[in-house]
């Protein structure tokens, strides 16, 4: 069965968190950059079984980054990570409605697994939206310049003049 591939594989913990990532405006921001996404509501807890399948279907489908959004309990990203080690896996977590917001599972995970952690709530998944097109843009970066020109035409804007630059330089070794 061939499948194509997938640029970023949005995986949610719960139907709930969908409205969410529609709000921030993580799906626009791949469709404006012509990055091909696929999301999906999976509970690591109520559907594990579902879970490993489908990681498998997005290993055929040569993913490169996986987002993933989790509200009470962090798991979500863990588990994918244990399953797809080689693959970036970007963990973002929500608040939910008591306040509460669970990083422990995504910033205590073993050496070899690492989770990239990005900012909580919709800030936090606009930015891992652009963590993913940063880990695109490494893959193939002449293609993801073109869709970065906005970018520079900001960096121009936000560049400082010299004055306000403090360097510092380390040749390594030197005391």
């Amino acid at each position: 069965m061939q499948n194509s591939d997938i640029d970023v594989a949005i995986i949610l913990g719960s139907q709930s968190d969908e409205k969410v990532v529609e709000e921030a405006g993580l799906l626009a921001l791949l469709d404006e950059f012509k990055v091909s996404w696929e999301l999906s509501i999976i509970s690591a807890h109520r559907h594990s079984p579902i879970l490993t399948r489908y990681l498998i279907e997005l290993w055929e489908k040569r993913v490169k980054a996986v987002i993933a959004i989790v509200g009470l309990k962090a798991d979500l990203p863990s588990a994918i990570k244990a399953f797809l080690p080689i693959i970036p896996v970007i963990g973002v977590p929500l608040i939910n409605s008591d306040g509460f917001c669970d990083v422990e599972g995504l910033i205590h995970m073993p050496p070899g697994l690492p989770i990239m952690v990005v900012g909580k709530g919709k800030e936090g998944i606009v930015n891992a939206g652009y963590a993913a097109l940063s880990i695109l843009s490494l893959l193939d970066r002449p293609e993801m310049e073109g869709k970065f020109a906005f970018h520079n035409a900001k960096k121009e804007e936000l560049k400082p003049r010299p004055a306000e630059v403090a360097k510092k330089k380390s040749q390594g070794g030197e005391k």
